[in-house]
């Protein structure tokens, strides 16, 4: 009852001042979340980080990182974290019309990331130092991807043009370039009779490379969107990888 009677009077003075109970309450601050996940060891990796994306709105997503695991020693799966949020970013307009806070599938994709390939004190030692240790010029650094265009528009059967020209790496080591369709976030669905890759790119491992916009085995109406995802990785030690991403918007 006290408690009660002292919220009113709080209001009421609060009314007298000319604030609002919600002008003076103090912004939400979302505890900040680093998400490490040994994804494609077992179903329930996956399903956990479903259910954790549909309660994002309560937290300050800061990154989303597959890592090995005793369970999974000798690889990362970061493209299924990617799928994922994908698919969470085909819904999240929705979730904002039950709660506000969601962040967009973008923000979340740029914050994707993964550990090395290898479990425990293997990851440890020569040549794996970290940042911490090393001064700048004995450690490795990341390359920097750039590409010629980041937005594309293309009619269906037209060549498109990939280029990487100006990547460059801090440390002066040679790069090497891998070009693919990360068609699951993109409108646009197609596949390859020939390699069952949903798009062909000649030239996948250079730094310029083209493919040309399927026409067939497309599902209807063959128009919408290609996510193509450039890695560049620089041959230091460890070697290191950083992305870019060009989408391709098809029209007519």
């Amino acid at each position: 009852m006290f408690a009660q009677a002292l919220r009113v009077l709080a209001c009421a003075v609060l009314a007298a001042l000319g604030v609002s109970s919600a002008q003076a309450a103090p912004p939400e601050v979302k505890p900040r979340v680093m998400v490490l996940t040994d994804i494609e060891n077992e179903p329930d990796d996956a399903l956990s980080l479903v259910r954790f994306l549909v309660y994002a709105n309560h937290y300050e997503v800061e990154g989303l990182a597959a890592t090995t695991s005793t369970h999974l020693r000798a690889r990362v799966a970061p493209e299924r974290i990617r799928r994922i949020v994908s698919a969470y970013g085909k819904v999240r307009d929705n979730l904002e019309t039950h709660e506000r806070g969601f962040p967009t599938g973008d923000a979340l994709l740029a914050r994707v990331t993964a550990g090395p390939s290898v479990y425990g004190m293997q990851g440890v030692g020569a040549g794996k130092d970290s940042w911490t240790v090393k001064p700048y010029a004995q450690a490795n650094h990341p390359p920097a991807p750039r590409v010629a265009q980041q937005t594309i528009t293309a009619r269906p059967g037209q060549r498109v043009e990939l280029s990487a020209q100006g990547s460059t790496d801090p440390d002066g080591d040679a790069l090497s370039y891998a070009w693919s369709c990360y068609c699951e976030a993109g409108t646009l669905v197609a596949s390859s009779g020939k390699s069952g890759q949903p798009l062909e790119i000649t030239g996948a491992d250079q730094q310029k490379a083209w493919f040309t916009v399927p026409t067939t085995r497309v599902l209807a109406p063959g128009l919408g969107t290609m996510h193509i995802v450039l890695a560049v990785t620089d041959h230091g030690t460890p070697r290191l990888t950083r992305y870019q991403r060009v989408i391709v918007d098809v029209r007519e």
